[in-house]
């Protein structure tokens, strides 16, 4: 029985992936930086998420459970964001925060996620955020 040989369009496909892969491996290794997270439209593609004091404190303690995606999504008010870090902790096992971590994250979505942001949807949480959480294996 004869093993079926790659077609040519196979083997250049994977000859580019992998040179593409090494020169971003070197790229990486040689001590080019990344793009600066802090400049405004670098930070919005990235992250979806709009420059302004708090958010690296909302980075920090969003990403380890959901993506960015979910907090962009919704606009709401400072007392719903509030709730929602109250039942985070409560029901989803995102880590304590003090006090002061905790106002200047509420700080940061209060400015940054408006409801007046939201169009239609002013103040209510958005049913498309719902499918972004990732099912945890561990809870």
């Amino acid at each position: 029985m004869k093993t079926p040989r790659p077609t040519r369009r196979f083997l250049r496909a994977t000859t580019l992936i992998g040179a593409l892969a090494l020169c971003l491996g070197a790229g990486l290794r040689s001590g080019a930086e990344p793009a600066d997270p802090s400049a405004p439209d670098s930070v919005e593609q990235a992250f979806g998420l709009k420059p302004g004091p708090g958010r690296e404190l909302v980075l920090a303690n969003c990403l380890p459970c959901h993506s960015t995606a979910i907090v962009a999504a919704n606009h709401l008010k400072r007392e719903r964001w509030s709730e929602l870090v109250t039942q985070m902790q409560a029901k989803n096992g995102m880590r304590p925060i003090d006090d002061a971590t905790r106002d200047k994250i509420l700080d940061y979505l209060e400015a940054a996620q408006r409801p007046e942001d939201a169009g239609l949807n002013a103040g209510k949480q958005t049913p498309w955020a719902a499918p972004l959480y990732p099912t945890n294996p561990i809870w």
